[in-house]
C-alpha cells in the first residue's frame, strides 16, 4: 500500500514536468524558426540594425525569464499540493468530496451506465447529477494502476489544474500578448493558494474549469482563424464543460456569445449585408447552441432518473422550487450587501492573506485607471469575475469552492495589469516588483490559509 501511495505522488510530479518539458521544446522550435525567419528576411538598408527598437531588444533579453520562472512556480505548486497527500479527504466540504469519491468507487470494475449509482439517499441508488467524466477517469486510473482511490482522485484533479495553463496561455496570445509575457497569467494561476488547495481535493472543479477555459480559448481561436478543427474543438470542450458542471459552463457561455456578437457586428460593419451574418450565426449555433443543448438534454435525463427517488425528486431536480432558489438565490440576496460582502470578502484567497490581498487588488485597479495599458482587458476580466456570483448568488455565498469557476478571471485581470507594465519600457521595473509581490504573497497565503488544513 505504501508503494502504491509513493507511485501516486511520483506520478503527480512526473506528469507536470513532462508537460512543461514539452512546452519548452515547442518554445525552442518557435525561437529557432523566429531567428531563421529574421536571418532570411531581406534588409532594405545596412542601417536597419541601428533603427531597431530598444524596447524589442530589451524584451528579447527577457524571453527566457518567464518560462523559467513558471517552472520554479510549478515546482512550488506541486510541493505545496503534496503536503498531506496521503491524508483523508475530510479537510474541507468533506460531504461533497465523499459523494464524488463514492460515485467513482461504484464505477470501479463495472460497465458504465448513464444512470450511474451514488448511494447516498437510499434506493433506488441512481441520482445522476453531473456527467461523471472526472469520476470515470479516476475509476479507470485506479483500475489500471491499483493505486488508492483518494490519492488517484487528487492526482486527476491536479493534472486538470495544470492542463488549464495551456488554454490560458493560448487566450493571452490571441489577444496580442507576446509569447514571453503570456507566461505571466500562468505564473499567477499556478501559485494561487486557492487553486493549489482545491485542485488537490476529490472534486470535479478543476476538471470543469479546464474544459470551460479550453472552450473559451477554442471558440476565440475558431472566430479568429476560421478553421474547422478549432470550431469542433470548441464544440467538444463546450459539451464537456456543460456535462461536467453546468454552472461553470454557464459562466463562460455569455462571453463566447458576446465574442460571436462582436464578430458579427464587425462583419456587418465591413460589408453591410445580411449574407455576412451567416457565418457568425452558424458559429453561434455550433459554439453556443450545441453545448447548451447537450447540457439541457443531460439535465432533463437526470431529472427523469431522480424522480424515482423520493428525496432526490423533492430536492435535487431542476424543476423543484428549492433547487432554483438554492442555485440562483433570491432577488433580496442579489442586492444584499451582506451576501456580496461574504462572496467578495473571500477573493484574497486567490492571491494572499486578507490585508495584502486588498492591497494587491488596489494595485490592479490603480494600474487600470492610471497606467491604462491593458486597462480594457483588465476591466473585462473583472466584469467576468463578478458575473458568476451575480447569476449563481446563493451557491457562491454558501460554497467557497464555487469560486473555482470565476476566480481565474480575477487572476487574469491582475495578469493583464502586470503585462501592461512589462510592455512599457518605462514601467518594466515596477512590473517586475509587482509580479514578485504577487508570487511571494501567494506562497505566504498558502502557508497560512491552506497548509494547516492539509497537514
Amino acid at each position: 500500500m505504501q508503494l502504491l501511495r509513493v507511485f501516486s505522488i511520483h506520478d503527480t510530479f512526473l506528469f507536470p514536468f513532462r508537460f512543461f518539458s514539452q512546452q519548452a521544446r515547442c518554445w525552442c522550435v518557435f525561437m529557432k524558426n523566429t531567428r531563421a525567419n529574421s536571418r532570411s528576411r531581406p534588409t532594405t538598408s545596412h542601417h536597419s540594425d541601428e533603427h531597431a527598437s530598444p524596447h524589442d531588444a530589451e524584451a528579447a533579453r527577457f524571453v527566457w525569464l518567464f518560462p523559467v520562472l513558471f517552472a520554479f512556480c510549478l515546482a512550488y505548486s506541486l510541493w505545496a499540493a503534496s503536503q498531506g497527500w496521503n491524508h483523508t479527504i475530510n479537510d474541507r466540504h468533506s460531504f461533497r468530496q465523499s459523494q464524488t469519491a463514492t460515485t467513482a468507487l461504484h464505477l470501479l470494475h463495472k460497465p458504465f451506465h448513464l444512470a450511474y449509482e451514488t448511494p447516498v439517499l437510499g434506493k433506488p441508488w441512481s441520482i445522476p447529477m453531473e456527467f461523471p467524466i472526472y469520476q470515470l477517469l479516476v475509476a479507470k486510473f485506479v483500475e489500471w494502476t491499483d493505486s488508492p482511490m483518494d490519492q488517484s482522485g487528487r492526482l486527476v484533479a491536479l493534472v486538470f489544474f495544470i492542463l488549464t495553463c495551456a488554454p490560458l496561455y493560448l487566450m493571452f496570445r490571441m489577444v496580442g500578448v507576446s509569447p514571453g509575457h503570456a507566461w505571466i497569467p500562468l505564473i499567477l494561476f499556478i501559485v494561487s493558494p486557492f487553486y493549489i488547495f482545491w485542485s488537490r481535493t476529490f472534486m470535479i472543479e478543476s476538471t470543469a474549469l479546464c474544459f470551460a477555459v479550453s472552450y473559451l480559448a477554442a471558440s476565440l481561436f475558431a472566430i479568429q482563424t476560421r478553421k474547422g478543427p478549432a470550431l469542433w474543438l470548441g464544440v467538444i470542450f463546450g459539451v464537456a464543460a456543460a456535462l461536467t458542471k453546468v454552472t461553470t459552463f454557464l459562466v463562460y457561455l455569455p462571453w463566447v456569445a458576446l465574442l460571436l456578437v462582436i464578430h458579427g457586428w464587425h462583419a456587418w460593419d465591413r460589408a453591410e449585408g445580411w449574407k455576412t451574418l451567416c457565418r457568425p450565426a452558424w458559429l453561434l449555433c455550433f459554439l453556443a447552441g450545441i453545448p447548451l443543448a447537450a447540457g439541457f438534454v443531460w439535465v432533463r435525463f437526470c431529472d427523469g432518473v431522480k424522480s424515482a427517488n423520493p428525496l432526490a425528486a423533492a430536492y435535487l431536480t431542476s424543476t423543484c422550487p428549492h433547487n432554483s432558489s438554492w442555485n440562483y438565490g433570491t432577488w433580496e440576496q442579489k442586492f444584499s450587501g451582506q451576501i456580496w460582502g461574504a462572496i467578495l470578502g473571500r477573493f484574497y484567497e486567490l492571491f494572499s492573506l486578507p490585508h495584502l490581498g486588498w492591497l494587491l487588488l488596489g494595485v490592479v485597479l490603480a494600474l487600470s485607471l492610471l497606467h491604462r495599458k491593458r486597462a480594457r482587458e483588465t476591466l473585462v476580466c473583472l466584469g467576468a469575475y463578478l458575473l458568476a456570483p451575480a447569476v449563481f448568488t446563493n451557491v457562491h455565498a454558501v460554497h467557497d469552492y464555487y469560486a473555482n469557476a470565476n476566480g481565474i478571471f480575477l487572476i487574469a485581470a491582475a495578469a493583464f495589469a502586470v503585462v501592461g507594465l512589462w510592455e512599457d519600457a518605462a514601467t518594466k521595473s515596477q512590473g517586475a516588483w509587482i509580479l514578485a509581490l504577487f508570487i511571494f504573497s501567494s506562497c505566504w497565503g498558502h502557508s497560512f490559509l491552506y497548509a494547516p488544513l492539509q497537514q
